[in-house]
């Protein structure tokens, strides 16, 4: 007879941990449960994870699965073996589970007397099926007592430690692993790709032509850091917030938290650590107004990832807004004079480009055959609408510009203020180049991340750069 083959859930079956998903998918439901949690926590673990399963809508069929271990239960199943899932969280997130995959002859979870862990989980199977009679399935340090008794111990994970350490105590292992990299997985979760963004703080010194100041220079760089690790923390809470909409997405599914390859609990516990670093960083180095602009960022993108992402056309113009913030931070730092045309060409240049982000998007999703953007507001039917207003805000961008080219403001730091016409003219080519790539379907991310990586954007920049600097001597 077939030994029964006895699966756990969390890193095991599915790339996440499911109480941490429910209680994630609890607080985007309602963020007051945060002062429900502490209460439930006094009254211990059982309860908690009761209340949670109870009080969550976690959907099973958008929980990252491991194809890799669904692959062998059903290899095993075709040889006529028993299936059975046992996992530590509760007995109503295990229901879904396998009301959803329809692949376990029994499905068993934790309840308000017994957490199926460690030692529990281990004495519960071998009162069932008896000591060296079952093959076990597991991911963590957790799962050595099961291991210990297993006939055959299945090892899902990386760590060569642990691996080690099973086949101390099972002479019979297989070793499942992923060739996914913690390192790379982080920096593309964190998004340390967006940094350039922040690079807009060092435009005003660069517009004041103060850039080879070096104590400006020096501060713009702290200030650069401090503002770099609050947005990448502010990313990755977004993708928290928005992750079961990244599921559904045909691109945002492969981000490292929607394809669970990167654990929730980790980003639960580095994006605070992130945002207290950079306010730490700006309250011993920079000016207090900085401070409070970095608050204010921090302040409008958390409201953004939980409600404003989903109002159309407000959540363009908040985008737009926190480019034209950085630029504010740079003149803040560096003691700089903001002209009022840098800002309002600002605004509206960035404001085509969120728009060219959110065109981008949905043409994505129509042709993916999608109908609507989920959790923006956005219909497929909306692209040309925002073809017209992201072209047309870009004009607008340039005519700023141009009127800026007459104004005393030119005349009092150029001394040939005609060159800049020059400028005009690339950046009315740079903006009409970015749509005319976005309608053929040739920028599939951030505008402003395609441009970092982008050669001719490079060149474009070179030559505003020679030619600004040559209408100042």
């Amino acid at each position: 007879m077939n030994k029964p083959v006895c699966v756990d859930l969390d890193g095991t079956l599915v790339k996440t941990d499911t109480l941490i998903e429910a209680l994630a998918s609890l607080l985007r439901e309602n963020l007051l449960y945060i002062f429900l949690i502490p209460i439930w926590l006094f009254k211990g673990l059982l309860y908690f994870k009761q209340k949670v399963s109870i009080k969550s809508s976690l959907n099973a069929n958008l929980l990252p699965y491991n194809q890799q271990v669904i692959n062998l239960i059903n290899d095993y199943k075709s040889k006529g073996h028993q299936i059975i899932l046992i996992t530590a969280s509760h007995q109503l997130i295990a229901n879904k589970i396998c009301n959803f995959l329809k692949l376990f002859d029994d499905c068993i979870g934790s309840d308000e007397s017994i957490n199926l862990k460690k030692e529990n989980k281990r004495n519960y199977l071998e009162s069932r099926f008896g000591k060296k009679n079952y093959i076990y399935i597991g991911d963590s340090i957790n799962d050595l007592p099961v291991w210990q008794s297993a006939s055959i111990a299945v090892i899902v994970s990386n760590n060569r430690s642990l691996y080690e350490k099973v086949k101390k105590i099972n002479s019979d292992v297989i070793l499942i692993k992923d060739k996914s990299n913690i390192i790379k997985l982080a920096l593309k979760q964190f998004r340390i790709h967006q940094w350039t963004k922040n690079i807009l703080l060092f435009l005003p010194i660069l517009m004041a032509h103060q850039i080879l100041d070096y104590n400006k220079f020096l501060l713009l760089l702290i200030g650069f850091f401090a503002f770099s690790f609050a947005a990448s923390a502010i990313y990755a809470i977004n993708d928290l917030f928005d992750i079961n909409n990244d599921r559904l997405h045909p691109v945002k599914k492969n981000r490292p938290l929607a394809a669970g390859d990167f654990p929730v609990l980790s980003v639960l516990t580095i994006a605070p650590i992130l945002i207290l670093v950079s306010i730490i960083i700006s309250y011993l180095f920079l000016p207090l107004k900085f401070l409070f602009l970095l608050i204010l960022y921090i302040i409008i993108t958390i409201s953004y990832s939980l409600y404003f992402k989903k109002i159309i056309i407000l959540d363009i113009l908040i985008l737009a807004s926190l480019y034209t913030i950085r630029i504010i931070s740079g003149g803040v730092i560096a003691e700089v004079y903001l002209s009022p045309w840098l800002l309002t060409f600002s605004m509206f240049i960035f404001l085509s480009l969120a728009i060219v982000k959110r065109y981008t998007e949905l043409k994505n999703l129509k042709l993916n055959n999608h109908i609507e953007s989920k959790g923006r507001g956005y219909l497929t039917k909306d692209i040309d609408l925002m073809r017209s207003l992201g072209t047309a805000s870009a004009y607008i961008s340039i005519m700023v510009f141009a009127l800026y080219i007459n104004s005393k403001d030119v005349i009092a730091l150029y001394t040939h203020p005609s060159l800049l016409w020059a400028v005009a003219l690339l950046l009315l080519f740079w903006i009409t180049r970015i749509w005319f790539l976005a309608e053929r379907g040739e920028i599939k991310e951030d505008p402003l991340v395609f441009t970092v990586k982008d050669r001719i954007s490079y060149i474009v920049g070179l030559l505003i750069v020679l030619i600004v600097v040559g209408a100042s001597i």
